[in-house]
């Protein structure tokens, strides 16, 4: 586990994706100046509030 910048715990996670999604990841990285992280976080969260919405109840605890 890793401390990140906001004191928040992160942990390293290894996943492979589809190139082409890699590819529009990179590119929308680079445009928007954002670390990749932050993006698949925000996607993820984004992700599991539509498709596993008790997960938010699972968080707060």
């Amino acid at each position: 586990m890793v401390q990140g910048r906001e004191g928040i715990n992160k942990v390293r996670l290894t996943v492979t994706i589809d190139e082409e999604l890699s590819k529009k990841l990179l590119s929308y990285t680079e445009a928007t100046m954002l670390a990749k992280s932050p993006v698949v976080n925000k996607a993820l969260e984004e992700y599991l509030n539509e498709h596993y919405p008790s997960y938010m109840n699972d968080k707060e605890q």
